[in-house]
């Protein structure tokens, strides 16, 4: 509401010093929660620049940097002496230096919304939003706890049930009609993954069922090679050949074809992580032997359908397959 901010401040010096709370900041936005707000940068003051460059934005207090573990680059964090109200100074990060093309930061101006910032400071680049996005590096920070409207509490981990009573009453005292609405940060972050942990689940289920239908398709194809070859097999086992060798018979040209088919789809499947890799800021390397990896195990589980059935099928009595003959 129009009071969220003000009463964002009470509530700070309320909980300050509260047994359990370690240390406080108040921001309009929370890093690393779903929601982001964006502001529009450029480094000229003209109303129609050249170029925007899109980071994140927070409206923070002086404690937001030290509550983070946000660590300085260059520059200093905010001065304490400057006023709570509109100040007009900022912290960016480095990937936002870098993106935008500033060469010396400190003591540079910044303009979003036709307001220019002054640079005190740039940080590491740090994790504010999720891993989906390609910019999660770029933030901006400027100094307007004005603005500032969640409380973001660290908590001593040692009995955090008692200190969150603590928390809740003196919030009750203090504002009896607001309610104490609050999560973990930890939670929130893991939440923001579900999608991904759902997908995950999703394709590996779909990956174990199409594997089952496949190995139960190279078993009926060498069943049915078997059984149109019978006499055929019956005729080599007479004349010598071995178990080992009819096995290999049977199932080297299923082999053969599940090795041109892995050939043709690493391509394929490499463009396509490729591609969906591209949305994540933070990403995994993956080479050659995933593929070598995956091929193989297709081979294998190629090979254990048509051994199985093969071994039967060379096993059989010669006798049986001849004697119509």
């Amino acid at each position: 509401g129009d009071d969220a901010a003000a009463n964002c401040r009470l509530m700070k010096s309320e909980l300050t010093g509260v047994d359990g709370v370690l240390s406080l900041t108040a921001s309009d936005h929370v890093p690393a929660r779903k929601t982001n707000r964006y502001h529009a940068l450029t480094t000229s003051s003209e109303k129609e620049p050249d170029s925007y460059y899109f980071t994140k934005g927070y409206s923070v207090d002086h404690d937001f940097l030290d509550h983070f573990g946000l660590g300085i680059t260059q520059g200093s964090a905010f001065p304490r002496d400057v006023s709570d109200g509109d100040s007009r100074l900022a912290i960016i990060t480095e990937s936002t230096a870098e993106v935008m093309g500033i060469q010396e930061p400190v003591g540079s101006f910044v303009y979003t919304n036709g307001q220019g910032y002054e640079i005190v400071g740039v940080v590491a680049d740090f994790q504010g939003s999720t891993m989906s996005l390609a910019n999660a590096g770029m933030a901006f920070i400027r100094l307007a706890p004005d603005r500032a409207k969640s409380l973001v509490l660290k908590l001593d981990d040692r009995d955090v049930g008692a200190t969150l009573d603590r928390v809740r009453g003196v919030w009750q005292t203090t504002l009896p009609t607001t309610p104490f609405v609050y999560s973990f940060l930890e939670d929130d972050i893991a939440e923001s993954y579900s999608v991904f942990r759902n997908m995950g689940n999703i394709m590996a289920v779909l990956a174990m069922v199409t594997i089952g239908m496949a190995c139960l398709g190279i078993y009926a194809l060498v069943s049915y090679a078997a059984a149109q070859r019978t006499r055929e097999l019956g005729i080599r086992k007479v004349l010598g050949a071995s178990v080992s060798g009819i096995v290999a018979l049977l199932a080297k040209e299923f082999v053969v074809l599940i090795v041109i088919a892995n050939v043709i789809a690493a391509p394929l499947a490499w463009v396509g992580m490729q591609g969906w890799m591209r949305n994540f800021s933070v990403q995994v390397g993956f080479g050659v032997d995933i593929f070598v990896i995956a091929g193989l195990t297709a081979v294998m589980l190629a090979v254990v359908s048509a051994g199985f059935q093969a071994y039967r099928a060379a096993t059989a009595n010669p006798v049986d397959a001849l004697r119509h003959e």
